[in-house]
């Protein structure tokens, strides 16, 4: 895997929006984009074979209570 470019931005709502567009209407979609525009993310173009699934599987499930551990947002083992 290979970060070609890597970028801290704060994002628009209006940009927020079209991102995460297919959520419209679900409960956690406000929330979502109040989160998402309240601070800088980091933005990365990524090179690799199956780079996308490959960087999902490192970060985990989005609920922390679900990731594995040892991923991004996994709980670690005690």
């Amino acid at each position: 895997m290979k970060i070609c470019a890597l970028k801290m931005m704060k994002i628009q709502r209006e940009l927020a929006e079209r991102h995460y567009e297919e959520h419209k209407g679900k409960g956690f979609y406000e929330p979502l984009l109040d989160y998402i525009t309240s601070g800088p993310v980091v933005c990365m173009v990524l090179e690799g074979e199956n780079s996308v699934a490959v960087f999902r599987a490192m970060m985990g499930k989005t609920n922390p209570q679900d990731a594995a551990p040892g991923t991004i947002r996994g709980i670690s083992p005690k």
